[in-house]
């Protein structure tokens, strides 16, 4: 009877033997991730590059509700978290810093609301800010505008390169002429 509980140990140790975080499939972590608020993500990161390739190929839930893309100084602000900040120059080697950094943090970013305030149209490409949303999806984005920073032509293309549930606009202290105000109700319709 020994021989057969010893026989039968090494049955389930064979059957439930570890299996290291490489072995686990990218869906199982999107699971377990979730369960991770932003800081929590990026200490698990820093423990090894192996977990740093894991968290780059997986999901990340932010239920901070103040993501946004903002410009001043001649810098552009992407914050998606409470701890998730990235700060450029507006000019084309810093805009593709920004665009780098995500591929070290998630595949696809989810969330609520991101709102694009004070980023000057003009400066800063549509191309470059479809390229920083294309593995996001947040319920709203809402834009704030002033005068000085609106391109229609910029905002058409993010609008419809991008979809989106809901699209909030603010217009500070101007209104775009009719034209302008027909293009986007058409596209957001």
């Amino acid at each position: 009877k020994m021989e057969d509980q010893i026989s039968l140990s090494e049955d389930l140790l064979l059957r439930h033997q570890a299996i290291g975080a490489e072995e686990i499939p990218v869906e199982i972590w999107n699971q377990i991730l979730t369960y991770l608020n932003d800081e929590e993500r990026l200490n698990l990161r820093a423990c090894s590059r192996r977990l740093t390739d894991i968290i780059s190929r997986t999901d990340m839930h932010s239920t901070w509700p103040y993501s946004r893309i903002t410009t001043g100084n001649g810098q552009l602000l992407v914050r998606v978290s409470k701890f998730i900040e990235m700060k450029a120059n507006c000019d084309g080697q810093g805009l593709d810093q920004i665009l780098h950094i995500p591929n070290r943090l998630f595949s696809r970013m989810y969330g609520e609301l991101l709102t694009i305030s004070e980023v000057n149209f003009n400066i800063v490409p549509a191309k470059f800010i479809e390229s920083l949303l294309e593995r996001s999806r947040f319920t709203t984005l809402s834009f704030i505008f002033r005068e000085e920073e609106f391109n229609i032509h910029e905002v058409i293309q993010i609008l419809r390169k991008l979809s989106w549930k809901s699209v909030q606009m603010t217009f500070v202290r101007f209104t775009p002429d009719e034209e302008s105000l027909e293009t986007i109700k058409q596209i957001i319709h």
